[in-house]
């Protein structure tokens, strides 16, 4: 038994051990990363689709390059675009907002729901349930047209 306890103590104690190496190599390669940032952005367009998506400085950084702007004609493009899709989606203009080949923005009114009672007709002989009163709001929603689609699959 005094043989079997010792055994199980060396083998934690070297679980410990093999722990500790592989941060120190962690914490090596994130060096080596640095110095190389050419690698670093191959590897970041291969990621997979469950990443997180780019930011808007990296938004801006690769409209830049691709198109031969600066960043601030590229960013002030954006804003207007912005502008622009917040003007058509007002009460005041269409409601809706479409980007050729991509996207389409609309906006749909949904009406003020009242308090009260009410007979879930799933469980009709259940009691009734009580809701409450919902204020009118609007819904936006984007919907990817055909050519979006086609790029994905």
């Amino acid at each position: 038994m005094a043989a079997k306890k010792k055994a199980t103590k060396k083998r934690a104690t070297k679980k410990a051990v093999t722990k500790k190496r592989p941060v120190a190599k962690k914490a090596a390669s994130k060096k080596k990363a640095s110095k190389k940032k050419s690698s670093s952005k191959k590897k970041a367009s291969a990621k997979p689709a469950g990443g997180k998506s780019p930011s808007k400085s990296e938004i801006l950084n690769h409209i830049a390059a691709e198109t031969d702007l600066s960043r601030k004609q590229v960013s002030a493009v954006l804003e207007s675009f912005t502008e622009m899709v917040g003007d058509s989606l007002t009460k005041k203009k269409y409601g809706m907002f479409r980007m050729p080949g991509l996207f389409k923005i609309s906006v749909k009114k949904v009406p003020a729901k009242k308090a009260g009672y009410f007979v879930n007709p799933f469980d009709k002989e259940a009691p009734p349930a009580y809701r409450e009163a919902k204020p009118a709001s609007k819904r936006v929603r984007v919907v990817a047209l055909k050519a979006l689609k086609d790029i994905v699959n």
